[in-house]
């Protein structure tokens, strides 16, 4: 399962991991099959590979698909009433379908698929991927004018569905 997380990272999102080692390791050395798991395994290799550390208080419940969706789990209604028990004070599940309420004291961020982010001039730098919440998604980027003539430049951020992006961009974000 992990080698399928891996290739959809490469394929949808743009991540170069087949030059890295990867490992991961469970608590108490645990085998767990259940695909519930995958939404975390992939958050914690993005924040791994992008020295970006997760939030202690924020879990994942969710199935990473073929294409990068994020599909809903069973049980979730346990998985929430677990995660407040314990602590969190967010849970990233599937946006596809409907949800539980969640117990007091947890947010839900529902997201629906791994994204990525492309410039249109090299002097914009921004993240190669992201996730496409219900209220929206913030990103940094950043502008490096070093060997600009003078004057006005402009380029675009485009943020593209992983799984179609024939389809063109699903928004872009003018700079100038």
């Amino acid at each position: 399962r992990l080698n399928m997380l891996l290739a959809v990272l490469e394929k949808r999102c743009g991540f170069k991991l087949g030059v890295l080692d990867v490992f991961l390791n469970l608590a108490g050395g645990l085998k767990i099959q259940d695909p519930a798991n995958d939404l975390a395994v992939v958050a914690a290799i993005l924040s791994s590979s992008l020295d970006l550390p997760l939030d202690n208080r924020t879990c994942f419940a969710g199935e990473v698909g073929l294409s990068g969706e994020i599909r809903p789990v069973p049980r979730l209604e346990q998985r929430m009433a677990e995660a407040a028990r314990l602590g969190m004070e967010r849970m990233l599940i599937s946006g596809h379908g409907s949800h539980p309420t969640p117990p007091k004291g947890l947010t839900v961020v529902p997201v629906k698929r791994v994204n990525t982010l492309q410039s249109t001039e090299p002097w914009v730098r921004s993240p190669d991927h992201f996730m496409l919440m219900h209220n929206g998604r913030s990103f940094k980027f950043e502008v490096d004018p070093t060997g600009l003539s003078p004057g006005v430049h402009t380029a675009k951020i485009c943020g593209y569905d992983s799984s179609l992006p024939n389809r063109g961009p699903m928004f872009t974000v003018p700079i100038t």
